[in-house]
């Protein structure tokens, strides 16, 4: 049973989650979309829903395939509730994210929101040592649990 969020789908051997990010493998949940990435863009914070926070900086924003929800109003709809065979992605592993982040600090850029359906990705990125000062603003849907 995946233990990300109240759907707790029960999964079993290959099968993806309602997220379509989640697929069981080898008795595991694991991310199916760890490190791979659908969107890289450098966006006006303002595009955020950070109210007040750093405004007329640049943000990089970083995206994926899948999504727990279903909201009839979201913009990125296409991409988060598509699955790894319905968009193109390329794989980026944690530190290259932290140097694409850092590289674009002399255009404005404070940090890098996190990806909404690998928290491990995400939380390896944030970990990585940086050589700049930058910040991680983590938009996310998800129902944080202890997994």
């Amino acid at each position: 049973m995946c233990p990300i969020c109240p759907h707790a789908c029960a999964l079993v051997e290959g099968q993806t989650g309602l997220c379509r990010a989640r697929v069981a493998e080898g008795g595991e949940v694991v991310d199916a979309n760890y490190g791979r990435i659908t969107s890289l863009a450098l966006d006006p914070i303002e595009k955020k829903p950070l109210a007040r926070f750093r405004p007329g900086s640049k943000v990089l924003s970083v995206g994926s395939y899948g999504c727990n929800l279903r909201c009839p109003f979201c913009q990125n709809a296409s991409i988060a509730c598509a699955g790894e065979r319905d968009v193109p992605w390329r794989e980026i592993a944690p530190a290259e994210l932290v140097d694409a982040a850092a590289s674009l600090v002399t255009e404005g850029n404070i940090g890098s929101p996190s990806p909404t359906t690998s928290r491990s990705w995400a939380s390896s990125s944030s970990a990585t040592p940086r050589t700049s000062p930058t910040s991680v603003a983590w938009s996310t849907c998800w129902y944080p649990t202890a997994t």
